[in-house]
């Protein structure tokens, strides 16, 4: 049995599973948002090492995702995702995401 539990990226892509392109993909492959309860911004306008993507825009972006899928054959449940912000010292131009899951 194979049993693909994760993917992750920076997608570019802010709302992913509303585009109409990508959207349909992710159904098809009956992915699950690890933040579809709380999706917070992955990239914020106001990163000193991000804003030169914003083209001067305010606007916030999540375009870093984690899906996953078939958890139930593993006997796991996704228990957290948490967007990481440091905004006086950043990682990177993106924040970061953590996903914990543990055991039923």
């Amino acid at each position: 049995m194979v049993l693909t539990m994760g993917y992750t990226s920076d997608f570019n892509e802010n709302e992913i599973l509303k585009n109409p392109e990508h959207g349909p993909v992710m159904e098809r492959l009956d992915v699950k948002d690890a933040a579809e309860e709380n999706p917070e911004p992955t990239m914020r306008s106001d990163n000193r090492y991000g804003n030169h993507w914003f083209k001067n825009s305010n606007e916030h972006r999540r375009i870093d995702y984690v899906f996953f899928k078939s958890l139930d054959l593993a006997g796991l449940r996704l228990q957290e995702c948490e967007v990481i912000s440091r905004p006086e010292m950043p990682f990177s131009d993106h924040e970061l995401v953590m996903v914990t899951f543990s055991t039923k």
